[in-house]
């Protein structure tokens, strides 16, 4: 009976095997730092014996079944670097055997699960980069096995459970770039703790003494960025109260208005997708019903003249709101279809080579391969998302060659201090300014995954339904724009 699989660092490609679920003796399966698609078989469920589970460094995407957490034997499940989605099973961690956990660098969702270290074993915690919200359960700070805590880059709010700070073996814990509130634990009785980092959160009053001691290892840099947090060397720090007063006044009139105008915008990007669904559901029925053969091509055998004296009323093929569709038989033979494109302002009208959609809302793939696909319906609705956020058209207003999607990203790569609420900051319209920034967030990193240049690593229509309708809400310390 086969008891460990290991196929970790092999190239390997395609979907995983459901035959692969009757290996019903496997313990350890492994298939991390590959090229596999695809989400987890169901059947799967089959594994009733599987103790170790990694599929780090692949593609999959998708839910992580809820069967991953019914695994009664279940200690250590890697699955960081993919495009996972939605919540983490709600059972995870309730078999009390769970020792490792490292779900970083995908796009999943929701509160952390109670149950994590129902066992009292767990040792390693890794969440970062993703889109998880809501307060760190009271259980895990109680958990005194955990050793390395990273939960950075998220949506966390509430307050620092103070017993990271007492663990006995904790050695590692990293919790910036939240939104986290409160004043960190005035006692500290850790004796392993060799990376501490806070920076970019909510977190208010005064660095504790015994944290305090610890700065002239860990440098001002990881407390910085929580406007209300004071070092110690401080002697006073009285915009404190004042801040909060006037954080509390702000958000008292200002609260209603931000969020009518966040779901507002939501409720748009909602529609807009629903009529992007609309019109590629009726472009697919449309294709059906004409036996049209579209040929790409990369070599151009033909001189401009050639087409010219294609552009005949004979020759029209097809008429369409973007233009005219000709066929042309080039001086070697070929035949090739050509589109007159109507040009916009003084009436001028190009031709070129068919390319179907509005410049700067084109998915970069369609540029080589000509065809279009769900993936691409999503990229153009993640340009749309941006011209909302930073109140610009898609090309026109950056350069010559440059569209919204390249000059967001540069904009953001010469950030000197790079956050999620720096990037957003550096490109949203002056318009927003005064409404809370977490919505704003939230819609630009979900913007920012529909533009990915590889098509494979953005969210499927379904997926980002299910973002933007369960966005993190905003708490009233956060700030405005």
């Amino acid at each position: 009976m086969l008891h460990s699989l290991f196929l970790q660092i092999n190239n390997l490609t395609g979907h995983i095997p459901s035959e692969l679920s009757g290996l019903v003796s496997l313990k350890s399966l492994d298939l991390s730092v590959n090229k596999l698609i695809g989400e987890i078989p169901e059947c799967f469920s089959e594994l009733k014996n599987l103790t170790l589970i990694n599929l780090f460094s692949n593609h999959f995407y998708g839910r992580i079944p809820d069967f991953i957490g019914n695994l009664p034997n279940l200690e250590v499940l890697q699955i960081w670097g993919n495009n996972f989605t939605f919540e983490l099973p709600e059972n995870l961690g309730r078999n009390g055997q769970l020792l490792q956990l490292d779900v970083s660098v995908n796009h999943l969702t929701g509160t952390i699960p109670p149950d994590l270290c129902k066992g009292g074993r767990l040792r390693t915690l890794i969440l970062m980069q993703n889109y998880f919200f809501g307060p760190i359960p009271e259980g895990l700070g109680e958990c005194k096995s955990l050793i390395k805590v990273r939960i950075m880059r998220n949506f966390f709010n509430g307050t620092v459970p103070a017993g990271f700070f007492n663990f006995p073996s904790l050695d590692m814990l990293e919790l910036s770039d939240n939104y986290l509130t409160g004043e960190l634990p005035s006692e500290i009785s850790s004796n392993t703790l060799k990376s501490l980092t806070v920076s970019n959160n909510m977190i208010t009053g005064k660095i504790p003494p015994a944290i305090g001691n610890l700065l002239k290892y860990f440098g001002d840099k990881f407390f910085a960025g929580n406007p209300n947090l004071c070092l110690l060397r401080h002697s006073s720090c009285p915009f404190v109260q004042n801040s909060a007063q006037a954080s509390h006044k702000r958000h008292t009139t200002s609260f209603s208005t931000s969020n009518l105008i966040i779901t507002i915008i939501i409720l748009l990007t909602v529609a807009l997708l629903v009529v992007v669904t609309f019109i590629r559901i009726r472009e697919k029925k449309l294709q059906k019903s004409r036996a049209w053969k579209l040929t790409a091509f990369q070599r151009l055998d033909f001189k401009a003249e050639d087409v010219l004296e294609c552009l005949k009323e004979e020759n029209i093929i097809g008429k369409g709101g973007a233009g005219i569709v000709y066929r042309g038989t080039m001086a070697n033979g070929v035949d090739v279809a050509i589109k007159r494109l109507v040009g916009r302002g003084a009436g001028a009208s190009e031709c070129m080579s068919s390319i179907a959609g509005s410049y700067g809302y084109i998915a970069p793939e369609y540029a080589y391969t000509l065809k279009v696909d769900e993936k691409s319906d999503v990229y153009s609705f993640g340009v749309v998302l941006l011209e909302l956020i930073a109140g610009r058209k898609p090309v026109g207003e950056f350069g010559d060659g440059v569209d919204i999607v390249r000059w967001i990203r540069k904009t953001i790569s010469e950030l000197s201090q790079p956050s999620d609420a720096a990037s957003v900051l550096a490109v949203v319209d002056p318009r927003l300014s005064g409404n809370a920034i977490t919505g704003v967030i939230n819609l630009f990193k979900i913007a920012m995954m529909c533009v990915e240049d590889e098509s494979s690593a953005r969210p499927t229509m379904r997926e980002i339904v299910h973002m933007l309708t369960n966005s993190p809400q905003s708490a009233p310390s956060l700030p405005t724009l």
